[in-house]
């Protein structure tokens, strides 16, 4: 069992507290003719918070959550998350709370100071007919997939887009400020049988009414227990024909044909590569999806790079990738992505990181579609070979630009097929 849902974003800012933003959601809703039949909520991280709440609404002790540290007292959520005992997961509260919820959104961040919130609007008729039973989380294990990243993550009151119903979701976390106010809206678009189906007159809709675009929007694939084990099958018999490509896809971009490298201990470089490729592989995770990359046939300086590094890695793909073929995106200072889709709607992706201070290069690779998600990093200090790259030149650059081109083109040619007999054509 497959469903869908697509996610959508408005952060308001500073235009609109937190406390003030239940109340114009449902003076909004009640223009456009929505209603919603639940509701719910999620904290986390409150130093007391919970126990005030607790104090001035015992109806919703029974949601008071253990301490998250034992060290620090108080430091514990207060959440209507739970999973029944036939395993459906929900965050619905009583009717009789709803107010409750009302009252608290509106004393957050004071006298409510959490470190996390998130409220959620449950069962919001987007539409006449919607199915009304949330995602069904059997084990902490249920694989779901946003833009292709495939994620086994709980929901959180840092996570909003981990519970997926149609439903509306304020999120507030303590370092936003007055600086961040974003609302997510969930959409169920479809399932296995009808897959993806057009929401754009419910989007316009609600950006007209609330006088702003989206300004973010992904697909979320969730699947059901069985389907997981099917895919992680699939995913087991693909590394049997990926894991010897691995090895020459990292002497591809590693050979650096002449060109100096400065190798350190492998204690140090193991140091700095735990701290370095975790948030890598993220950026792998947040840039990959479609709907992020920016100027289609255009290749954009990644942001900083010029200034922190005095290298840009726009300029160097841009000489060994066609730009109408490969989609590219600046991020963080130093970091540059670049995305192709092929015929068959699979991602091919590189996430390259020229660190500014010590002008290390690394890069990883992501090959994804709507049910699959395969990484590797090019530069594990563990691997056979591995030197650390330090690039002196923009011509050094570009030469280990031209490698890793030459592995994306590698990948390509050589998984594709195999991709689409295990996995099928993506549906996004």
């Amino acid at each position: 069992m497959m469903r869908i849902f697509k996610q959508l974003c408005i952060d308001f800012k500073s235009d609109l507290l937190f406390k003030d933003t239940l109340d114009y959601m449902d003076e909004v809703f009640g223009k456009l003719g929505i209603t919603y039949d639940d509701m719910g909520f999620m904290s986390s991280g409150s130093f007391g918070t919970a126990d005030k709440v607790v104090a001035k609404y015992p109806a919703l002790a029974k949601y008071k959550q253990p301490d998250e540290d034992a060290r620090i007292p108080g430091y514990g959520g207060i959440s209507s998350a739970r999973t029944d005992e036939k395993g459906n997961y929900t965050l619905r509260v009583d009717a009789s709370e709803h107010q409750i919820l009302r009252e608290i959104v509106r004393k957050t961040p004071r006298p409510y100071n959490f470190g996390g919130i998130s409220v959620f609007l449950d069962n919001v008729r987007w539409f006449p007919e919607i199915n009304t039973t949330p995602h069904l989380v059997e084990t902490s294990t249920t694989r779901y997939f946003i833009n292709g990243i495939s994620r086994t993550t709980p929901p959180n009151a840092y996570d909003p887009c981990a519970y997926m119903s149609n439903c509306l979701v304020l999120n507030k976390v303590y370092n936003y400020g007055k600086k961040r106010n974003p609302v997510w809206f969930t959409i169920e678009t479809g399932d296995e049988k009808t897959g993806i189906v057009d929401t754009t007159d419910i989007e316009q809709r609600l950006s007209a009414a609330l006088g702003r675009s989206f300004s973010n929007s992904e697909y979320v694939f969730y699947f059901n227990n069985e389907e997981t084990e099917r895919l992680a099958t699939l995913d087991r018999e693909f590394a049997k024909i990926y894991g010897p490509l691995i090895q020459e896809l990292r002497n591809l971009v590693n050979d650096a044909a002449g060109i100096q490298h400065i190798t350190d201990g492998q204690i140090a470089a193991a140091e700095r590569y735990e701290r370095d490729i975790n948030k890598l592989l993220s950026l792998v995770s947040e840039s990959i999806g479609i709907q992020h990359i920016e100027k289609d046939d255009t290749f954009q300086t990644a942001l900083g790079s010029t200034s922190t590094s005095g290298f840009s890695l726009a300029k160097a793909f841009k000489k060994v990738l066609p730009p109408r073929q490969y989609k590219c995106k600046g991020g963080p200072p130093g970091i540059f992505t670049v995305v192709k889709k092929n015929e068959n709607n699979h991602s091919f992706a590189l996430v390259c990181d020229l660190t500014p201070t010590f002008k290390i290069f690394r890069a990883g690779m992501a090959i994804s579609g709507y049910n699959f998600m395969h990484e590797i990093d090019f530069n594990n200090p563990k691997h056979e070979g591995f030197e650390e790259i330090y690039p002196r030149t923009q011509e050094e650059v570009e030469y280990h630009a031209a490698n890793l081109a030459a592995a994306l083109r590698k990948a390509e040619a050589q998984l594709s097929g195999e991709l689409l007999r295990l996995y099928g054509k993506s549906i996004l």
